[in-house]
């Protein structure tokens, strides 16, 4: 392989066996993952991605006959929520249990990342206050509560709005980001449904 394009693809591509289309079970999804760290296009893997209510059972599996196991990343996936208040009780309870997993057996396993997709409703409001006032709370609780570094990624609904949403989420992460970088944008380009995939006018939009 070309320097360059070891280069590139260096940590490239994160590991969602978990969904679909593969949507393998956790004991699979895991034990795939770690075959995949030690193939020789290794480089080119980056994090397991996990839904936070699914880490007690990935202990249980990092912890039974797994010892010895090199160091591997993990981006947890919030639990989200319809409207602010159930997507803090949500964020409050997802904290918790990744609390109880960093204290715990998860042995090599590192949550470095954690995303979350922004409810349609908090997106629809034109007081940009209000998502200030989410990403602040979830970047303080998550501060508070967990002591390794962790980047924070965040998601806008894809929908007939979805420059002005995406502009929106951008530019109060922007403004959030200049006390401390620790938050960064998620565009989703795909899923099982055609509207799940963007037009390459909206790609080029949140690139730009």
């Amino acid at each position: 392989m070309n320097k360059s394009v070891f280069s590139f693809t260096e940590r490239f591509i994160d590991y969602a066996g978990l969904f679909p289309p593969a949507k393998l079970s956790l004991p699979v999804a895991l034990s795939n993952f770690l075959k995949y760290s030690n193939d020789k296009y290794e480089q080119m893997l980056s994090k397991f991605i996990c839904p936070v209510n699914l880490l007690p059972q990935l202990e249980n599996l990092i912890g039974s006959g797994n010892s010895g196991l090199k160091k591997f990343y993990i981006s947890a996936l919030s639990t989200g929520g319809n409207n602010i208040s159930e997507f803090k009780l949500n964020l409050e309870k997802d904290i918790k249990t990744w609390k109880e997993f960093v204290t715990g057996k998860s042995g090599p396993a590192v949550i470095n990342s954690f995303e979350a997709r922004i409810p349609d409703k908090i997106m629809n409001t034109e007081d940009k206050k209000v998502l200030t006032e989410l990403i602040n709370a979830i970047s303080g609780n998550i501060k508070k509560e967990i002591s390794d570094p962790v980047m924070i990624f965040l998601q806008a609904p894809l929908n007939e709005n979805r420059n002005h949403t995406a502009a929106s989420l951008i530019d109060v992460i922007y403004a959030h980001n200049q006390s401390g970088f620790n938050t960064g944008f998620k565009l989703r380009t795909g899923g099982l449904e055609a509207v799940s995939f963007p037009a390459s006018e909206h790609i080029a939009f949140c690139i730009r």
